[in-house]
């Protein structure tokens, strides 16, 4: 009752905050919330983009729900976002049509994993080690992680035949998810709520759910029944980053078939796992 009551609230909150801004700029609060509301869910292009952009804030909301349950507050998602989406773009750069095409999509996945889990790993281990705020760490890596990016797109991961665009060449199809019919939706979809019913089912119904969840509500009974916190800090803090789909441009959100300087662009989520 009461997390409805702050959702609802929150909700609210924006829409009092959108209208005082629409009627600011001289819009007609109703009429803009009406043109909105049908180009998302009314629209081909809408929804399939809902859809599409929707899939990576799936992987990013999950790794908020695990590590919240530790009450961990990493603001390094866009950060490790990014190293994410540099492990899996150097699979694609090395070995696109050297490797079978179901088993490059999966190397590209697990460099992703690995990319962006050894990223947050970082602040993790800060914390459990000396005791340093995450919140800190985490955001100041994002800016490391970003002049990484900016480095390789405008130098050696450039593509010559970009018109000097900071963008990499374009991946094969066998670097991308398939699509579903003739929509932009991909498998990474279904991936996403896969992956929504096995961190439900850690956290619920194993041991190392119990742990998180005990750590997060109480520490010091945590430790006095012998979990290792420091341990749980660190693996609380990585985030699993999103796969690549077969849309004709980078994707902001990650989902790409080549990487630019644009792709991260809106990622604000404030937290990961």
């Amino acid at each position: 009752m009461g997390r409805a009551l702050v959702l609802s609230g929150a909700f609210l909150l924006v829409l009092i905050i959108s209208w005082l801004f629409f009627l600011a700029v001289g819009i007609e609060p109703l009429a803009a919330y009406k043109i909105v509301g049908e180009e998302i869910f009314l629209t081909k292009y809408g929804w399939q983009d809902l859809l599409v952009k929707m899939t990576p804030l799936m992987f990013t909301g999950l790794a908020v729900a695990l590590a919240a349950q530790m009450r961990q507050w990493n603001i390094g998602a866009e950060g490790q976002f990014h190293m994410g989406t540099f492990a899996m773009t150097w699979v694609a750069l090395n070995f696109d049509g050297k490797l079978p095409d179901g088993m490059l999509i999966v190397l590209m996945l697990i460099m992703a994993i690995i990319g962006g889990g050894l990223w947050g790993s970082i602040p993790g281990y800060l914390k459990a080690r000396f005791g340093v705020n995450e919140i800190i760490t985490s955001l100041l890596l994002n800016y490391v992680a970003a002049a990484w990016i900016d480095h390789l797109l405008f130098g050696a991961w450039r593509d010559p035949g970009s018109n000097n665009f900071p963008i990499t060449r374009e991946f094969s199809t066998a670097a991308q998810l398939p699509n579903f019919g003739n929509t932009s939706i991909h498998a990474g979809l279904i991936i996403a709520f896969i992956f929504v019913l096995i961190v439900a089912w850690i956290l619920w119904k194993t041991q190392l759910g119990f742990k998180i969840r005990l750590t997060g509500d109480n520490p010091d009974a945590a430790r006095y029944a012998g979990v290792n916190i420091r341990t749980l800090t660190i693996l609380s803090l990585p985030q699993v980053e999103p796969l690549p789909d077969s849309q004709d441009s980078a994707k902001s959100q990650g989902f790409i078939t080549d990487c630019s300087k644009t792709f991260p662009s809106v990622m604000v989520i404030p937290a990961s796992l």
